[in-house]
């Protein structure tokens, strides 16, 4: 198995390559995160695109969120509303740790998915249509990127997992990543894309850091998709910002 063929699969539903789990790819496909990410936007943007042909905003931009939360089989949003049950019903981390291994959801974790999808769908449904696509897609690929911050800056709480792999990675691969992430930004978006690039890492740090006070020094791979989720909603959040006080977002193949 590649490492693009191991992030494809983890971060999508799609059945690319191999079905057996290396472990070295797996650590080694974190580089392709941001790639992924832009793949998994822009196929949202797309729908978005297409659907305002036929309808208002506010519709369309549910059918790109519903696109988004299908290709990736709801992944982030699994560990978000995971890891708001666990840190904000326990108290203790060894309790927060066993309520985020409990398949069930709670009331934390209902209220933090409805929030980030309300959100997105109002800022989906924001956005323009002249380069509108663009922010959807970089927003995904920024979202995901943050989760590579997390992986670089915080220790994995749990001995076993698929979050054990991903947390071996080294330093150039987290590196390689992040370069991936800010020079696609800065090519869709031009420095704007660096701004949310780097605003998502910091936000998707933010979650991470605090997550991991509360879980005794360390994150898991569900913290890893409340970062993705974070990260993404801050993002379109800010271009929604931007393209409200007129800014025009270009990317650089366009100048």
């Amino acid at each position: 198995m590649s490492a693009l063929t191991a992030a494809i699969r983890f971060l999508t539903v799609l059945p690319a390559g191999a079905q057996e789990w290396d472990a070295r790819a797996t650590a080694r496909s974190v580089v392709f995160f941001p790639l992924v990410g832009l793949a998994v936007g822009g196929t949202a943007a797309a729908v978005n695109w297409v659907a305002r042909l036929a309808m208002p905003d506010l519709p369309a931009a549910a059918l790109a969120l519903a696109a988004g939360v299908i290709l990736t089989g709801a992944l982030h949003l699994d560990g978000l509303a995971d890891t708001f049950d666990g840190i904000f019903g326990g108290r203790d981390p060894r309790r927060r740790l066993a309520i985020m291994r409990d398949p069930s959801v709670g009331v934390y974790g209902i209220a933090a998915v409805g929030l980030v999808l309300i959100a997105k769908w109002g800022a989906i449904a924001s956005m323009p249509n002249l380069y509108g696509w663009i922010a959807i897609a970089v927003s995904a690929m920024a979202g995901r990127s943050a989760a590579v911050a997390a992986m670089a800056a915080f220790p994995y709480l749990r001995t076993q997992g698929l979050g054990t792999a991903y947390n071996a990675g080294s330093r150039v691969t987290y590196a390689a990543a992040g370069l991936l992430a800010f020079a696609l930004g800065f090519i869709l978006a031009g420095p704007y894309g660096l701004a949310v690039v780097g605003g998502s890492a910091l936000a998707g740090l933010a979650v991470s850091w605090f997550a991991s006070r509360k879980l005794g020094g360390g994150v898991t791979g569900d913290v890893y998709g409340a970062s993705v989720e974070i990260a993404e909603t801050c993002a379109l959040i800010t271009f929604v910002a931007i393209f409200n006080v007129g800014a025009a977002i270009a990317p650089v193949w366009s100048v």
